[in-house]
């Protein structure tokens, strides 16, 4: 199948390669069809692990989805009695996509004039340039945008979904907490209104009773077993995690699954399993729940031509036949969006010393959003020109 608007989408790129293509064309299509495949293995293992936890979803920008909340009660029946009536509310996410041009990734004329007027052949010289394309999208874009989605810190307060985001003092029905408790604090055990975004209690570093406290918290939660979590952390907050436990010590019957949890190697602790990634900042550990399968979702064309890393001819080229006919050809990430809709499936807990909250609600403080943001800001700098990490 080949476009019409003269978009040749890497799905099926196989479709509108002529019979004379040359082996570049050939190559760079075959290596856009796999990288754009849902069956490939990302690089990196921070992708791998959190690649269960996104949703993909169809629909053109501006999507959004209804959500019809209500509370039913059963109640003791009688000859005299009439049951109360439940009232619906009705609410919604609105998704949005944005697509990206790979700076430096067009096939111009001049390109093409220079190679030959230096009698270089262009066909290694576009393989070369495509494969590196290709090696940063699937390695560098697809964790990265993933982690800033992660790391990206939603206001204060509002709606359940009027915003994407780990719930922060976001109230919640009584219907979704266990041991609901209404002399509670915002944000405490027992409390409607949720906050996800914790710090350590004490400036001596990480407790036992911090992490008790995730758990419980987490365990509020209808339909959440407290005992399948996962923590991400960089090697020194996990090191910090584990060493809380005196009779710990990795030996294969406290090794995951024979070391291996969709293919990162990781820990069992206190029912918890730590998993290693080195995309969050020092201090910081994310917990999350392991049996959530919308953490995040991903928004995408209806049409499958139009999703991932393809190239768009300027010409209105129907077939690449050539290395010739990719002149005035370009790169882009077709328009996507990814947000974060699993608000209660997943909470920081600020594990530095210098960011601790003493006064025993264990809330994060504003240095510990700064970090967040500040690495959020970093990871996009390393695939987005336009966004200058700070330091």
């Amino acid at each position: 199948m080949s476009s019409t608007y003269g978009w040749n989408g890497s799905v099926t790129a196989g479709e509108f390669v002529s019979v004379d293509h040359s082996r570049v064309v050939d190559e760079i299509n075959v290596a856009l069809d796999a990288v754009n495949s849902a069956d490939i293995e990302v690089g990196l293992n921070d992708m791998k692990l959190i690649e269960r936890f996104i949703m993909t979803k169809e629909g053109r920008p501006g999507t959004y989805e209804v959500f019809e909340d209500f509370e039913p009660f059963f109640q003791s029946d009688g000859a005299y009695l009439d049951p109360e009536e439940y009232k619906k509310t009705y609410d919604k996410w609105t998704f949005n996509r944005q697509s990206y041009t790979v700076k430096n990734g067009s096939f111009e004329p001049e390109m093409f004039k220079k190679w030959k007027e230096n009698g270089i052949d262009p066909t290694n010289e576009l393989l070369d340039k495509t494969m590196k394309i290709i090696e940063k999208y699937n390695n560098v874009y697809k964790p990265n945008i993933v982690f800033e989605t992660l790391m990206t810190v939603p206001t204060t307060a509002g709606g359940f979904y009027s915003k994407f985001g780990f719930a922060r003092n976001t109230a919640v029905k009584k219907s979704a907490i266990i041991d609901y408790n209404p002399t509670a604090t915002d944000g405490a055990l027992g409390s409607l209104t949720r906050n996800h975004y914790r710090a350590i209690n004490s400036n001596v570093g990480v407790s036992i009773e911090d992490v008790t406290f995730v758990k419980d918290y987490i365990a509020e939660y209808q339909g959440v077993d407290e005992n399948n979590l996962i923590c991400l952390g960089n090697s020194s907050s996990l090191t910090q995690f584990r060493n809380l436990y005196s009779d710990f010590s990795p030996t294969t019957e406290t090794i995951l699954n024979g070391g291996i949890v969709d293919g990162v190697q990781g820990w069992e602790v206190d029912g918890i399993s730590l998993i290693k990634t080195k995309m969050l900042p020092r201090n910081m550990l994310l917990f999350i729940d392991g049996g959530i399968e919308s953490l995040i979702t991903k928004l995408v064309s209806t049409v499958a031509e139009y999703r991932g890393l393809s190239i768009i001819p300027e010409n209105k080229l129907i077939k690449f036949e050539d290395v010739q006919s990719l002149q005035g050809s370009k790169f882009i990430i077709l328009d996507e969006g990814y947000h974060l809709t699993g608000r209660l499936s997943g909470l920081w807990l600020d594990i530095d010393p210098a960011r601790y909250d003493g006064s025993g609600t264990r809330l994060m403080q504003s240095a510990g959003f700064t970090e967040l943001a500040r690495r959020a800001t970093t990871v996009r700098g390393l695939w987005n020109k336009e966004v200058i990490a700070t330091a």
